[in-house]
């Protein structure tokens, strides 16, 4: 299958103060309704709105070749059913981040105050988690494909000069977060490039023309130091009194092996840097 990607708002640099407009335009977007997804009779996707059926829930297993923690975790919902307790994790590492730290105060449609869960977190989401050596989450993203809604294209599409994106082979990336305390003990881009080597070298083993990405300039200037290769696609223009501007970046082997080559080995400590998806064993649950 192939797929060209684009990344969305920059949600690590967000701003915790969204104009009104667009305040209300996040809120109202609608999807379509949700599954019920369940595990031990527990609702993955942390909103109420659910489907009334029963349905098989896989849960996954992940390792390593070495059967380490892996370093870099995709989560592909559309391809199998993703685990409860993964996903979770990194609801509640948003709202560690979005929520406590840079003050957001959107709503959440998880009924659970510690995750911070949206519209857009559906079957069709695709997540990659960077866990340390300890197995915790340290950096994350959430991918969507732009045939459906998401974010860029149904709520902040006055960002972009034209038309947005609405191809099944084209991807959006929000929800980017990486550890505050993590960012100061290796440089505020070390785990961020882990994160990009990920999207680059899923992007070409699955022939990835590009990413697009709407940015704060705080952010385009990491993205660029983490080894980026990337144009503008619009001159840039406020949200919330911050500038942003909408960039394409550059799917190649060598920005990847760039990446690779500015990663910390002490962050490696020992480990393969590779993609890790689960093997899912399945088991009948009853939602």
């Amino acid at each position: 299958m192939v797929r060209s990607w684009t990344i969305g708002l920059s949600d690590q640099d967000s701003s915790a103060a969204l104009d009104q407009s667009s305040r209300e335009r996040i809120t109202s977007c609608q999807c379509p309704r949700r599954r019920a997804v369940s595990i031990q009779g527990k609702p993955l996707w942390g909103t109420a709105e659910y489907s009334d059926c029963a349905i098989a829930a896989i849960i996954p297993v992940i390792k390593c070749a070495n059967g380490s923690v892996p370093m870099i975790q995709l989560i592909d919902c559309t391809k199998t059913h993703a685990s409860h307790e993964d996903i979770n994790d990194f609801f509640e590492f948003r709202h560690q981040i979005f929520r406590e730290r840079l003050g957001w105060d959107m709503p959440s449609l998880s009924p659970c105050d510690t995750h911070e869960v949206d519209q857009f977190d559906t079957e069709n989401a695709i997540y990659m988690l960077h866990r340390g050596i300890d197995g915790k989450i340290v950096a994350g993203l959430r991918l969507l494909p732009t045939n459906l809604p998401y974010l860029l294209g149904d709520c902040f599409d006055w960002m972009l000069d034209e038309a947005a994106p609405r191809q099944s082979n084209v991807f959006e990336v929000t929800r980017l977060a990486v550890c505050p305390d993590a960012a100061r003990c290796n440089g505020a881009s070390a785990y961020l490039r882990v994160l990009i080597w990920g999207l680059m070298e899923y992007g070409l083993q699955n022939k990835v023309k590009n990413y697009v990405s709407l940015s704060y300039l705080g952010m385009e200037r990491l993205l660029r130091q983490s080894g980026c290769q990337f144009q503008r696609l619009s001159a840039p223009k406020p949200i919330a009194g911050r500038k942003s501007v909408a960039l394409q970046f550059d799917i190649m082997s060598g920005i990847r092996d760039r990446c690779r080559a500015l990663i910390d080995p002490k962050l490696m400590n020992g480990r393969s840097l590779e993609l890790a998806e689960p093997m899912a064993a399945p088991l009948l649950m009853a939602a």
